[in-house]
């Protein structure tokens, strides 16, 4: 029984850690205005969402429930 808990356990780790994977490359391939800290690339008209501060703080927080 005890191994069945521990196997739920890391079962939750691993979709956690997967989902915290799957939404940095989505947010380093999204588009979306400009971000308030300057512009990333001039060549772009926008700039990828991971370089906004609220964006950040949202996936940062992520990672630090999932560690």
């Amino acid at each position: 029984m005890n191994y069945e808990r521990l196997g739920v356990g890391i079962q939750g780790l691993a979709s956690g850690e997967r989902s915290y994977q799957n939404a940095i490359e989505y947010a380093r391939d999204r588009l979306q205005s400009r971000a308030p800290t300057g512009a990333q690339s001039r060549e772009t008209i926008a700039d990828p969402i991971i370089v906004h501060p609220d964006v950040r703080r949202m996936l940062l927080t992520m990672k630090a429930l999932n560690e």
